[in-house]
Order: C-alpha cells, then sequence, then structure tokens
C-alpha cells in the first residue's frame, strides 16, 4: 500500500487537528479492536487466535499520545 498525502488530505488532517485541539482533553477514551476475527479467518486460524494476536500487538494503553 502506497502511503499518498495530497493537499486535500492535508487540509483535511489539519482541520481535524484543529477542532479536537479546542475541546478538553478527554479523560479517558475507549479503543475498538476490530478486525481481528477476519484476519484470522484469512490466516487459516481459530477466531480467538486473532483476538490473542490483537491483544498482544496491543492499542497503546496508558500514556497513549494522540
Amino acid at each position: 500500500m502506497f502511503d499518498v498525502v495530497t493537499p486535500v488530505h492535508k487540509a483535511y488532517q489539519w482541520l481535524l487537528e484543529r477542532e479536537v485541539k479546542r475541546r478538553p482533553m478527554p479523560e479517558h477514551m475507549g479503543i475498538i479492536m476490530d478486525g481481528n476475527r477476519r484476519l484470522a479467518e484469512r490466516l487459516g486460524l481459530k477466531p480467538w487466535d486473532g483476538h490473542r494476536m490483537g491483544a498482544k500487538k496491543g492499542g497503546g494503553g496508558p500514556g497513549l499520545v494522540l
């Protein structure tokens, strides 16, 4: 996959960052780790193996900075 950044992408990112920075920082957040079952299926594994892989990879956790 190519990482293509067009002027439209840059403008959209700028608008999103501006909007996020205008609001108070949240005290907590949730992370939905989606796609683990589908990944396991593609690899020919059981769904719970995909969940284990996702848990091992993690999503940042405490101290995650956006």
